[in-house]
């Protein structure tokens, strides 16, 4: 047991190519899975579930109102790291919290142009 592990541990590892990783059997797997099982979620009574809706509004509307913080908080960030303020607002208003981390992770941006007028 051993031999065989110290033989395996001493090949260098190789990341499988673009043509073994997406084979037709695992695209074949995931579309039969989407085709099973989306139309049960579709229909949750077919599952003998009831779908309270007023709970579902409630979640998507929390869900908005997280998004909607996370675009203002990305729109600062952006603002103040020396980055596009449209594009990080529509970001994070799309991609939420991931946005936020990104931005947080950015190293920040040398000031262009022309430095600020005084003040009179």
């Amino acid at each position: 047991m051993l031999r065989r592990l110290d033989s395996v541990m001493s090949k260098p590892y190789h990341p499988p190519s673009v043509k073994e990783a997406i084979d037709m059997r695992r695209i074949f797997l995931f579309a039969s899975m989407c085709v099973a099982v989306i139309p049960a979620l579709a229909q949750p009574r077919a599952l003998g579930h009831t779908v309270r809706w007023d709970l579902v509004q409630i979640v998507q509307g929390t869900a908005l109102a997280l998004h909607v913080c996370d675009a203002i908080f990305c729109r600062l960030l952006a603002s103040n790291n020396g980055y596009a303020r449209n594009a990080w607002t529509a970001a994070g208003l799309i991609a939420g919290v991931w946005a936020v981390g990104v931005l947080i992770l950015l190293p920040r941006r040398a000031a262009s142009g022309a430095p600020p007028r005084p003040l009179r």
